[in-house]
């Protein structure tokens, strides 16, 4: 599955972008890079094979020379045409919320906005890469394999291109490998199992669960970016809870026979709301439970990134243990009230107060007797410095249920999708080797920069490993 599209015009960049072709397949693999996307099969819509490519996609290049808004003899550019590719492929890439780089090349400087066509919207003003086809290229890819890495792969990713600065190590790591596998077999299954917890954690306390693709009648194509946007926000749920996520768009596709199941399906009704249902099966394919959620196609496409958190709050399980959690004083029993309030802690995070409290008044409008939005507004005021309308707030959400519960407003940090054990990772200062102690030995975990850690889905591919090692004290 490409995770990488690259856009260009054949007669204007051909050239360089194979050049930037081969360094990106390189460096993420063969199969990580796609740039012939005309290539499409007889009798298939061209237009629907740019959106099905690109929403599986995790970034698009754009790479752009001077002849990139496609000057024509007519005097016309083919950048205006309904039907140019190039202009589809931008234009589906800011549809879906597709992180999207421009990438300057022979001269070309970014195109003017009235230059340009109205549904590209802000596209005009995007930051842009220059790659300089001379002596500086290999220092301009690498910068751009740095970025791409942050914006689509997680913090983590960008450890493979130092890593390839020290390919030294690799040497060691497998050196040390060959020595401390003997080591193994030397150790007591007290000792075997200490390790196994300190590196994998208490024995099922790491679940597998698999996401099955969510079902979207065919004839609704327009559902198909809220099918993928929920699916892919479910595996980065469960794999921020440290579960082993198998799904179409995982590199997983090994769980242990013992596993939950996620399935799903979205739907309209004939009034044109659309409804997202989903059940939780445990190993013995015993429902655990199961929820939904409704609403207007454009509200559902706004919060995408929190119906997931939603969803299970509706089914009242735990996403890292995949069990009921009971609570005795649930905030609100509107699944679609809770998204919105969720949706406003993502705004907070971000600073964008306004868009916050636009979100928690929705939520007021949905669930009139939710306490905790009220105070929540509450909170925002506080935050903006408006202690008279905070304690305004505070106060209706006192005069609803004074006891209700107060999931801070103000989260730490942005849910990311990186396991607890790889997060340790992103720290790139020289650390000391982690060290648990055994009776009688000492364990340690010798890290192979060479190692390319996909964070997205907590997993490590076949070229990198961490290794064990035992050493007697």
């Amino acid at each position: 599955m490409a995770s990488i599209v690259i856009s260009y015009r054949r007669d204007d960049t051909s050239d360089i972008t194979g050049r930037i072709h081969d360094r990106l397949r390189g460096y993420y693999g063969k199969d990580a890079v796609f740039r012939d996307i005309e290539n499409i099969p007889p009798g298939i819509d061209f237009r629907q094979h740019i959106r099905e490519t690109l929403l599986r996609a995790k970034v698009l290049l754009a790479v752009m020379g001077p002849r990139w808004l496609g000057p024509r003899q007519d005097g016309q550019l083919r950048i205006a045409a309904a039907d140019d590719p190039v202009r589809i492929e931008i234009e589906t890439a800011l549809q879906i919320g597709l992180p999207l780089i421009p990438v300057l090349v022979g001269g070309a400087v970014m195109p003017k906005a009235e230059e340009i066509p109205q549904s590209l919207g802000n596209f005009a003003f995007l930051n842009a890469f220059v790659v300089d086809p001379g002596r500086d290229f290999h220092h301009n890819v690498d910068r751009l394999i740095a970025h791409v890495n942050a914006i689509a792969f997680g913090p983590l990713a960008r450890l493979k291109l130092g890593a390839r600065r020290s390919k030294g190590l690799l040497a060691v790591a497998s050196l040390t490998a060959a020595v401390l596998v003997a080591a193994w077999f030397g150790l007591s299954e007290h000792g075997k199992s200490s390790i196994r917890d300190a590196i994998f954690g208490r024995a099922g306390a790491v679940g597998d669960v698999d996401v099955i693709a969510f079902k979207v009648p065919p004839e609704k194509t327009e559902l198909d970016f809220l099918r993928y946007k929920i699916e892919r926000n479910f595996v980065d749920l469960f794999a921020d809870a440290n579960l082993r996520v198998r799904s179409a768009l995982t590199t997983n596709q090994t769980l242990a026979r013992s596993h939950s199941t996620v399935d799903g399906r979205i739907t309209e009704n004939a009034s044109g709301w659309i409804m997202v249902s989903v059940e939780l099966r445990d190993a013995g394919d015993r429902i655990v439970g199961s929820s939904q959620i409704e609403g207007a196609r454009a509200e559902l496409e706004e919060i995408y990134k929190v119906i997931p958190e939603a969803l299970m709050y509706g089914m009242g399980v735990d996403p890292q243990t995949l069990k009921k959690n009971r609570a005795a004083n649930p905030p609100t029993r509107s699944i679609e009230a809770y998204a919105q309030f969720l949706e406003a802690r993502r705004q907070v995070h971000a600073r964008r107060f306004d868009a916050a409290e636009r979100h928690l008044r929705r939520s007021i409008e949905i669930a009139p007797d939710f306490a905790m939005a009220y105070w929540a507004i509450g909170e925002i005021k506080r935050l903006t410095g408006d202690n008279e309308q905070a304690a305004k707030w505070h106060g209706e959400a006192a005069s609803r249920n004074p006891d209700h519960p107060r999931l801070s407003i103000e989260p730490a940090s942005e849910s990311q999708p990186v396991p607890a054990l790889l997060m340790q990772a992103n720290d790139e200062r020289p650390r000391a080797r982690r060290r648990r102690h055994l009776p009688g030995r000492e364990a340690f975990l010798v890290r192979d920069r060479s190692a390319y850690l996909d964070l997205r889905h907590g997993e490590i591919p076949r070229q990198g490993r961490a290794t064990v090692g035992l050493r007697r004290q």
